[in-house]
């Protein structure tokens, strides 16, 4: 198939920006490569000082850090999935994509991909079967215990970032229909060969997986639109559906879509400070005099500036440099920026800025921004917590678990003080007119927050024991009563 048919775009996807916003996040090489357009040519800029300024320039990775604190924000407290029981579950959430990825290892990549991003995709995928060699005959499994016993359905996720999927459609109802992914990838078959860079397309539908290659060639680095792109793998996968999820936030709720003007016009207020002041530590030489005319060499830092005698014929030789005003301009200038940076996203977390008198914020003000990042993070929590349940009854239902599927948690950022919590909660579970099932979800809760780091047949065990154990009677978290330090313990206190 010809490459310019494989390589169309969706009308919303934007490679360059995507691009432009991976790099603000990664900095580093990333942000290196795109020196060129972070800062443009300025008027009758000559190119040898354009170059000098472009290797001076430096970024100081604000960005990275908003972004990620706010995915650490949300995956303060892990995930957790109930009503999916068995050894295969066990060792999947243990490691979702063979990378050795737990679940919420995952989740957290995929959720900082669409904070950068905006989209973030999950593929769903099964092992490869045997495939029949030339005259022989593969014998596929007879039943569904066949292919649990083989492990055929045996499945793990492969994360896909946004500027991965270039193309998709929709059916009727808005739901995806298929996906083009766009990758390129590195193949060496041994170490007799060379390394070979692989352009690769990978459609897939409900039914079909699809993809072709384009290897690039010592005369041709990359692929034109009229270039054949060969197919290597044409298979149904029988899945059902579309194996592919997609986790996308709304534009209002897309942090990178509001930070990249802002991060930019930092980073370039910056490199202009910088710039200036490297330019005043190299003051000019000026040398007053006649013997001037007569040609001098390199002087000072490389550059003078001849002028004739003042009007007393004497000859001078002295240094001129900026007065420094412009510097107390452009310093205030990077902080401003750099609160505006921080205060885009301060309605999604907390504010920060160097500014003292933010320091100094009423409680009320403080109380009103952190109510405003709740809202936010309730509502990243939903999304995130309905792409996982959607990739989980996916994977229920090829297994045969046609079970009830629970996923919660994400809700650490808004939690008290565990102690506090516990004692709101007893009270609350005491109370005569509660359900037996409330007392159940606040117990399962309690569990879940006070081991954090039980492993998951231990938490399994204990969900078993709260389901099966007599909530209706007495109150759910029994009084215990803690000596003060001066207390006589007796003769137990070593027990």
């Amino acid at each position: 198939m010809r490459v310019g048919v494989l390589n169309q775009r969706h009308p919303s996807y934007d490679g360059e920006r995507l691009a432009r916003m991976q790099a603000l996040h990664d900095g580093g090489a990333a942000w290196d490569d795109l020196k060129a357009s972070w800062f443009p040519m300025r008027k009758m800029e000559p190119s040898d000082v354009r170059q000098e300024r472009l290797e001076l320039a430096h970024y100081i990775n604000y960005t990275g850090n908003i972004i990620g604190s706010m995915a650490s924000m949300l995956f303060s407290e892990a995930p957790s999935v109930a009503g999916l029981e068995g050894e295969f579950y066990t060792s999947f959430f243990e490691d979702v994509d063979r990378q050795g990825s737990s679940w919420a290892e995952f989740w957290r990549a995929r959720f900082l991909d669409a904070l950068v991003q905006r989209k973030s995709w999950v593929w769903v995928n099964l092992p490869r079967r045997p495939v029949a060699k030339e005259g022989e005959e593969v014998q596929k499994p007879g039943n569904l215990q066949a292919e649990l016993t083989g492990g055929f359905l045996d499945a793990f996720l492969v994360g896909l970032s946004g500027d991965q999927v270039i193309d998709w459609g929709e059916d009727d109802s808005g739901r995806l229909a298929w996906v083009v992914i766009h990758d390129v990838v590195s193949k060496r078959g041994g170490v007799g060969e060379a390394r070979k860079k692989v352009f690769r397309w990978t459609y897939v539908t409900g039914t079909l997986i699809q993809r072709w290659e384009w290897t690039a060639t010592e005369q041709k680095s990359e692929p034109g639109r009229d270039d054949e792109a060969t197919e290597v793998l044409k298979a149904p996968h029988n899945m059902g559906s579309l194996p592919v999820f997609r986790l996308e936030l709304p534009i209002l709720l897309w942090p990178m879509g509001r930070l990249e003007d802002p991060a930019i016009a930092l980073t370039r207020s910056e490199n202009d400070l910088h710039w200036a002041l490297h330019q005043a530590a190299n003051e000019l030489l000026v040398v007053a005099s006649k013997w001037a005319e007569k040609g001098i060499g390199a002087l000072g830092h490389g550059h003078f500036m001849k002028t004739e005698r003042d009007k007393n014929g004497r000859d001078e030789v002295y240094f001129v440099a900026p007065s420094g005003v412009a510097f107390e301009h452009l310093e205030k200038q990077v902080e401003r920026l750099r609160d505006d940076l921080h205060r885009v996203v301060s309605q999604m977390a907390q504010a920060a800025s160097s500014d003292s008198t933010r320091a100094r914020m009423s409680g009320e003000s403080k109380n009103a921004d952190w109510r405003a990042a709740e809202v936010m993070l309730a509502a990243f929590a939903g999304l995130v917590l309905d792409a996982m349940r959607d990739v989980l009854r996916l994977i229920a239902g090829l297994r045969g678990d046609p079970g009830d599927i629970q996923v919660s948690g994400l809700d650490g950022w808004h939690q008290e003080d565990i102690m506090a919590w516990l004692e709101s909660a007893a009270l609350a579970t005491e109370a005569h007119q509660l359900s037996p099932t409330f007392r159940r979800v606040v117990a399962r809760r309690q569990a879940e927050r006070v081991l954090p780091d039980a492993s998951s047949e231990q938490m399994e065990a204990i969900h078993k024991e709260i389901e099966e154990a007599d909530v209706e009677t007495g109150p759910l978290f029994a009084e215990t009563t803690v000596p003060d330090d001066d207390a006589d313990t007796g003769d137990h206190a070593g027990e």
